[in-house]
Formats: C-alpha cells, structure tokens, sequence
C-alpha cells in the first residue's frame, strides 16, 4: 500500500494554507514563461523572422490554454475543498 500524504487545509493558519496551495500554481506559469523563452531564443537564432512570428502568434493560444486547464482545475478543488470542509464524504467522491 502507498502511503497517503494529506493535509487538512481548513485548520491553522490561512494565508500559510494559501501560499502551500498556490505555489504548484505560480511554478507552472513560471515554467510555461521559460518555455516561450526558450521557444523564442532558439527560433529567433536558426530560423529567420517569419518563423519567430509565428512562434510569437500562438504564445497567446497556449497561454489561454493552459489558464483554461488551471481554471479547471481550481474549479474542481473548490468543488473537493467545499465537499470536505464540510464533512460530506459521500458527495464527495
């Protein structure tokens, strides 16, 4: 059996629970941000302009793509959060 690392975020103090929650957040938009960078450097060295326009026009379509999946996904933690603070585990699952 694997071992099931919980936390109870609706004890303590808030704005720690907070800051634990949303730093996996704020990491994937910096990763996301390095990625572009790295898709601009290496296309703006070997290929020519057309081609780091093209690269700069679809930055906005991934960046909205991926704030649409983490959307969801907060949507689905508030959806458990709301669940499990107030004790319904059947409604829950």
């Amino acid at each position: 059996m694997m071992k099931q690392d919980t936390q109870d975020l609706t004890q303590g103090s808030l704005w720690k629970k907070i800051l634990v929650f949303s730093v996996p957040l704020m990491f994937s938009n910096i990763l996301q941000v390095l990625f572009n960078m790295a898709d601009f450097a290496v296309v703006g060295q070997f290929a020519g302009a057309n081609a780091l326009g093209s690269v700069g026009s679809t930055v906005t379509l991934v960046a909205m793509y991926t704030a649409f999946l983490i959307g969801m996904g907060s949507g689905v933690n508030v959806l458990v959060a709301r669940y499990f603070g107030s004790r319904r585990e059947d409604e829950l699952s």
